[in-house]
């Protein structure tokens, strides 16, 4: 198979994406994926800087069990808490065409309050919505 046959890593409907999380959040705001394929990807087109990913960077605060827990778990008051441990500042979570999301994560992001959808392959979780 030849290499220029195969999908690209990422698209560029989804690099416009990131950068647009580049251009929203604040200081000491956070870029998260949930799936480390696009960890690069999220970390470079946000300019480097704060950067959730699982097992990854810097700024890791959980380890791989309550990685699972966020993206597996039955416990939304379980996912609140272990997001509470990045302060209060807003996260912008980055979906792509790739990530395959946990029916019950997926309904959390969808219905919890302190979620917005910002755009195809954004959500905002705000600690104080």
């Amino acid at each position: 198979r030849v290499i220029w046959n195969n999908p690209p890593m990422i698209y560029a409907d989804e690099i416009a994406e990131l950068r647009t999380i580049r251009d929203m959040r604040k200081p000491g705001d956070y870029a998260m994926t949930t799936s480390s394929v696009y960890t690069p990807w999220i970390f470079a087109f946000t300019d480097f800087q704060e950067t959730i990913a699982p097992g990854w960077l810097y700024w890791q605060k959980w380890d791989i069990t309550m990685w699972k827990e966020f993206r597996q778990g039955v416990s939304d008051e379980r996912r609140l808490e272990l997001l509470r441990m990045y302060g209060d500042h807003d996260i912008y979570i980055f979906v792509g065409k790739r990530d395959v999301l946990h029916l019950s994560l997926k309904k959390f992001i969808e219905t919890d309050p302190h979620f917005t959808k910002i755009s195809t392959y954004i959500w905002r979780y705000s600690p104080s919505y």
